[in-house]
């Protein structure tokens, strides 16, 4: 008979063990680094034995997939939100800033972690392809624009792309800036937006 200190028990192998040691490893995975952190590290930081973790998350790996998948899912639940938001263009891309900001300040362990991986992709870390994520991000917006395109609420000659790039790269700057301390203005989502549409000139 298998001894019973290799099961994870009862109360370890509900769901809510998993939510914890996914809660329990992001900010390890995101302040130290995919090889710097140990699965019993998580164990300890969870409160769990290393059989328990090892029942949800059969590697390291596999649990370091797990979480940047958890954040990028949050995400595009976020951003489906603003793009179900009613009104002009200006109005739906101002709720979409604004909640897509009210995400990183609402879970800044994951934008660390999803920063980390653009910025200072580690060796010997499990490869993770950012472009769907953010394929995802720029369809809903652009989803945004183009209905915006076809209501007449853009000029004719304005390129979708490029708006798309401008704005996702005026919020991609200001979370990076958030991240050193600098906060977002609660009027910011509606200055950013306006810029975009509205141009700097006199």
């Amino acid at each position: 008979m298998t001894p019973a200190s290799t099961h994870p028990s009862v109360q370890d192998t509900t769901q809510d063990l998993r939510t914890r040691v996914l809660d329990a490893a992001a900010p390890l995975f995101a302040d130290r680094g995919y090889a710097a952190t140990s699965m019993r590290e998580v164990a300890l930081a969870v409160g769990c034995t290393k059989p328990a973790l090892y029942y949800w998350f059969p590697s390291k790996e596999a649990l370091f997939l797990a979480v940047v998948e958890r954040y990028g899912r949050a995400m595009d639940a976020i951003l489906e939100e603003g793009l179900s938001h009613p009104g002009t263009l200006r109005e739906r891309l101002v709720a979409m800033v604004r909640r897509w900001f009210g995400f990183v300040t609402e879970h800044p362990v994951a934008v660390r972690l999803l920063v980390r991986l653009h910025t200072r992709p580690e060796e010997g870390a499990p490869v993770f392809d950012c472009q769907p994520m953010q394929a995802r991000t720029s369809h809903l917006m652009r989803r945004i624009l183009e209905g915006a395109g076809e209501g007449g609420e853009l000029r004719a000659d304005v390129d979708v792309d490029d708006a798309l790039l401008a704005l996702i790269g005026m919020v991609d700057l200001r979370v990076l800036l958030w991240l050193t301390g600098v906060p977002f203005p609660d009027d910011l989502p509606e200055r950013l937006v306006d810029i975009l549409l509205r141009g700097v000139a006199r």
